[in-house]
């Protein structure tokens, strides 16, 4: 990816992958290299799956702090838009991995709409926008 990072417009979808379901699919044998750190996938290091709800509002910020853009949590992705390639080769894995996925809501990922457009790259933070609560911070 270039060092200017992506470009994310308002009201596009992306999803949002958390390392923990990585680890998850890993340890049950799937391989899951594939999956793009930013671009249609955002891959979040150091939040879990279940830090997210629908309806929730999260920052995106540059090293430095400033707002880079704004996600609106739409709803949990369904395990079949895993892309079983992600998976690995063997179709028995891939099979028994997309039912663990099944298993809660958000294990999959999130579908998240790009609320406010601007331009984030590998190692911006992405936090919880809360009212009255400590934020909750991981690394996009």
């Amino acid at each position: 990816m270039a060092d200017d990072g992506v470009h994310y417009e308002a009201d596009r979808l992306v999803s949002i992958l958390t390392t923990d379901m990585i680890d998850m699919v890993q340890q049950q044998g799937g391989s899951a290299t594939k999956v793009d750190h930013l671009g249609e996938n955002i891959l979040v290091e150091g939040m879990l799956f279940d830090d997210f709800k629908a309806n929730d509002t999260f920052e995106v910020v540059s090293e430095d702090g400033a707002s880079a853009l704004t996600l609106k949590i739409v709803e949990p992705r369904l395990a079949s838009a895993v892309e079983l390639s992600q998976l690995g080769d063997d179709e028995g894995k891939k099979r028994s991995i997309s039912n663990i996925l099944t298993i809660q809501s958000g294990f999959s990922g999130w579908t998240a709409r790009i609320a406010t457009a601007g331009r984030a790259r590998v190692g911006f933070k992405i936090s919880k926008r809360l009212e009255k609560e400590e934020e909750t911070d991981g690394v996009a």
